[in-house]
């Protein structure tokens, strides 16, 4: 089995498909967060820089999360 052994093998395949989810909806939303975004921002909804800082922000972590979706 290597050095990570039957326990260790459990535990990767166990965090892979529990994170499968969080990973595949951080992706979905860093494709669809900039047009929402860019909405928000034409509406007049966002109207502040703090606010503008915080979207870009929620869109980068879910780029970083959603980066190993599909492998």
């Amino acid at each position: 089995m290597g050095t990570r052994g039957f326990g260790g093998l459990l535990r990767s395949v166990a965090s892979s498909r529990l994170l499968w989810p969080v990973r595949a909806t951080a992706f979905w939303a860093a494709v669809f967060l900039p047009f929402c975004s860019v909405a928000l921002v034409a509406a007049g909804s966002v109207t502040d820089a703090t606010r503008l800082a915080s979207l870009l922000a929620v869109n980068v972590v879910a780029f970083v999360v959603g980066h190993g979706h599909g492998r």
